[in-house]
């Protein structure tokens, strides 16, 4: 039995444009559960937030309802962050995931989690890499 799969990622000096581009993270949300063979079921759904009192704390986040379980994602274009979770109760190639995320952002580092969960007694399984441009 494969177990759920757990993707986290934090991605690090990224290309400020692009994080910042509402129109970006819209499609690559669309376009992202089908690379895993994930099955949409709602959204994606994208909002940009204005940072409030912390204007520098501005970006965009938005999530896809998958019937596996989800894919969200948080981005800070002032900061050159970004941030991407991925559950699903199948199997993916968190590998495929990450490689995205990194070339549509132009990161320069990320840090990459992957989790096995649903290991009973066992506990958790993970993974974790970092990765550098």
């Amino acid at each position: 039995v494969i177990p759920p799969m757990h993707l986290i990622l934090d991605g690090y000096e990224g290309n400020r444009d692009r994080l910042g581009d509402f129109f970006r993270i819209q499609d690559l949300l669309s376009r992202w559960p089908a690379m895993c063979g994930m099955n949409v079921i709602a959204g994606p759904h994208v909002t940009q937030y204005d940072g409030g009192e912390r204007t520098e704390d501005w970006g965009i986040s938005g999530s896809v309802i998958i019937a596996e379980s989800h894919i969200a994602i948080h981005t800070w274009p002032d900061q050159r962050l970004v941030w991407v979770d991925c559950f699903s109760c199948r199997d993916f190639d968190p590998a495929v995931l990450a490689e995205s995320v990194v070339q549509e952002f132009l990161l320069q580092k990320a840090e990459i989690l992957e989790l096995a969960r649903g290991l009973g007694q066992s506990g958790f399984r993970k993974k974790k890499r970092s990765w550098t441009s």
